[in-house]
């Protein structure tokens, strides 16, 4: 005879898997950011004074990003691309 300490329901064994998935998916929507990818010129230009582009970002449209909840990233700043099908 089995007795229920020893063992667990089926329903209470999805029951706690559940749960686990609950607390899971809570816990990687918090890691996760919204992030904003930023395409702009990134080297000098003649028609700019030298840094320009760079001001641009640092000051303009980083601060304007991470004010609405966003993390900026620069398309230079990322190091791997994907294939895009």
């Amino acid at each position: 005879c089995l007795t229920r300490d020893r063992y667990s329901s089926p329903l209470s064994s999805l029951l706690k898997y559940e749960n686990k998935v609950k607390e899971t998916v809570s816990y990687n929507t918090l890691r996760m950011k919204k992030t904003c990818f930023v395409i702009m010129p990134i080297s000098d230009s003649s028609n700019y004074e030298k840094g320009h582009f760079e001001r641009v970002y640092d000051f303009i449209i980083k601060p304007a990003c991470i004010s609405a909840g966003f993390e900026p990233v620069r398309a230079d700043d990322v190091l791997t691309t994907n294939h895009i099908d």
